[in-house]
Formats: structure tokens, C-alpha cells, sequence
């Protein structure tokens, strides 16, 4: 079992945990997310990232819709590395209200581009979705 940790820890290139002097890039967002529309739905929302996010600590964000969700409609989200074909979770997500999400315990394992993926989804099924690309 010792080693399966180890081999993960060194699988995906320099590890995080060890080496943050050396991602040059840790802490800088592709871009800034506010006023987003999901591309199907057209519904607006707006991603807040907490202060001194992101980084290698826990973090949290807010998503808020302009609009509630529909009955039977709800939100889901994934953080997601493509270049290594895996994510990052648990994390907790819980409504604050009509209109408002709030994420926590967020982590980002390792410097690289990330996705954060939201969805809605309907029984289920994903029924709008939109990938924000960032680079930690």
C-alpha cells in the first residue's frame, strides 16, 4: 500500500506537494470568469473565486445564477485536468440560497491547465454545460 502512495505521488511528474517553489505559474487564471452564459441554455452566471485563490491550500468559490434552476433541474461541478485525464475531488458543494452555490474544500493537486466544469443537469442528465479553462 506504501508504495501504490508513493508511485502516485511521483506518477503525474514533480509533485506539488514537494516543489512549489518551483511551478512558476501557481496562482495565475487563464482568464477571469464573471457574467459566463452556459452555451444551450443561455443562463447567466457569475464563477467568484475566494480571496488568495487559487493555490495549493484548500480553496472555494461561489457560482451565482442570474435566474433560479427549473424544478428538477440541478447543479453539478467537476474539476478536471485533461492533459493528465483525471480531476480532483471530493469537494463540498452546498446551495446558499435560490441562486447561489458555494464550493469548498477545493483543491488543486499539481500546477497545470485545469477545468472547472459546471453543469446542470435534469433527472440525471446533463442538459448544459461549460468548461472554464484556467492554469494554475
Amino acid at each position: 500500500m506504501k508504495l501504490l502512495v508513493l508511485l502516485f505521488l511521483i506518477s503525474c511528474g514533480d509533485s506539488p506537494l514537494f516543489n512549489h517553489v518551483d511551478a512558476p505559474d501557481v496562482g495565475r487564471f487563464v482568464r477571469t470568469v464573471e457574467d459566463q452564459r452556459f452555451p444551450r441554455t443561455g443562463r447567466s452566471f457569475e464563477l467568484l473565486w475566494q480571496t488568495g485563490c487559487p493555490s495549493f491550500d484548500a480553496c472555494s468559490f461561489t457560482v451565482n445564477l442570474t435566474e433560479p434552476l427549473k424544478p428538477g433541474e440541478e447543479l453539478f461541478s467537476e474539476l478536471w485536468m485533461p492533459s493528465m485525464g483525471h480531476g480532483s475531488s471530493p469537494f463540498t458543494m452546498r446551495s446558499t440560497g435560490p441562486t447561489s452555490w458555494e464550493f469548498t474544500d477545493v483543491y488543486f493537486i499539481m500546477p497545470g491547465e485545469w477545468e472547472v466544469v459546471l453543469k446542470i443537469k435534469r433527472g440525471g442528465q446533463a442538459i448544459d454545460e461549460i468548461r472554464l479553462d484556467y492554469r494554475l
